[in-house]
């Protein structure tokens, strides 16, 4: 996977991913929540687009996406790739979510759009379907925009998405025009790499699991392997646990299609190290993982208090008991960073002195 292409798939893991990947509650239509969600949405992109944040705030507004739209969320936004400083925009709209493709050009002190498409010349929309991944679109500095869609046929059903359509756009006049539809067997990638690692986690309970932490690999680190905290009839106990074999190895065969590599991961051996933790640091952990709120919408900052652009690192997947689930950044290593969860962090951070002073 290309660095732009693995960069678009973090950010579809961290804003939209349905909504629910980053929330503690079901969304609510209150206009509070979503002017909150949206100014925090608003910095985050803003830093990664190189932006300034009141610009993003009115690229936002021109597509679409008043301050206290609900159940929207800015998904990607791109101004450095297309050429002319154009800029790509994506949102995505609902729970599941769909997502709308833009074109937009600054016009005096705002943006004006210059093409949109929300779904294909057949009228299915760009969706992501249940346990499949997000629709990726991915822009070239020849003004080229791809967006790849994975789907099942009708009639299908497969625990996975294996077909694949790819619309090619290219710029016609001050539009742009699809020159190309096709669709094929969708390839095992990194989005079902990572659902092979949870499916080969959940196998690996051995009682009540009241929190599971994943570390998914950077560009040059990757890791198979999940800290899960349960409940058993002995106590709470702290393990690791993750595929004896190599799974990306097992599912690298380009002929597979990501159902086929989902059955791999389903019947893949595990390996499971319990830690000996004391029991009162055990329960102190948990006590104080339920207190943390997982909702909170905020970014890495630097020592001036900007949002920070990282992408060489590790992200950290959290999930309780309750579905609750949120993620950060790993910026242990890097001086003048604040976690976008500060409490979250300093939690992961005990969790794993207190496992290696068991070892």
């Amino acid at each position: 996977m290309s660095p732009r292409a693995l960069m678009f798939f973090l950010t579809s893991l961290l804003i939209p991913f349905g909504l629910a990947a980053r929330q503690t509650t079901a969304p609510t239509s209150e206009p509070a929540y979503w002017i909150t969600l949206h100014q925090a949405d608003d910095q985050k992109l803003a830093s990664w687009a190189r932006m300034p944040v009141a610009d993003l705030r009115e690229l936002r507004h021109t597509a679409g996406i008043a301050d206290d739209t609900p159940f929207s969320r800015v998904s990607h936004v791109d101004a450095l790739t297309l050429p002319k400083h154009l800029i790509l925009f994506v949102s995505a709209l609902g729970n599941q979510p769909c997502l709308k493709i833009g074109v937009y050009q600054r016009h005096g002190s705002g943006f004006r759009g210059r093409w949109s498409v929300q779904e294909t010349p057949d009228g299915s929309a760009f969706c992501q379907e249940p346990n499949c991944p997000m629709p990726e679109i991915l822009p070239t500095n020849s003004g080229k925009i791809t967006i790849s869609v994975w789907f099942r046929k009708k009639g299908e059903r497969t625990e996975a998405c294996d077909n694949l359509r790819r619309l090619t756009y290219r710029p016609k006049g001050s539009s742009y025009r699809l020159t190309a539809d096709e669709i094929t067997r969708a390839p095992c990638d990194v989005g079902t790499y990572w659902a092979g690692l949870a499916l080969v986690y959940s196998r690996a309970a051995s009682g009540e699991r009241l929190a599971t932490l994943r570390a998914f690999g950077s560009l040059t680190r990757q890791n198979e392997f999940a800290i899960v905290i349960e409940k058993t009839p002995t106590g709470i106990t702290i393990s690791r646990v993750g595929p004896r074999e190599d799974l990306q190895k097992q599912t690298a065969a380009p002929a597979l299609t990501p159902s086929q590599c989902l059955a791999i991961a389903r019947n893949v051996d595990f390996e499971r190290k319990v830690f000996p933790v004391r029991q009162e640091v055990a329960q102190r952990l948990v006590d104080d993982l339920a207190t943390i709120d997982l909702n909170r919408h905020d970014c890495v900052r630097d020592s001036r208090g900007q949002c920070a652009y990282i992408f060489d690192t590790l992200v950290y997947f959290l999930q309780r008991l309750d579905g609750s689930a949120s993620q950060v950044m790993d910026v242990s290593h890097l001086q003048g960073l604040t976690s976008e969860n500060p409490e979250l962090s300093e939690w992961i951070a005990r969790l794993l002195e207190e496992i290696d002073r068991a070892q």
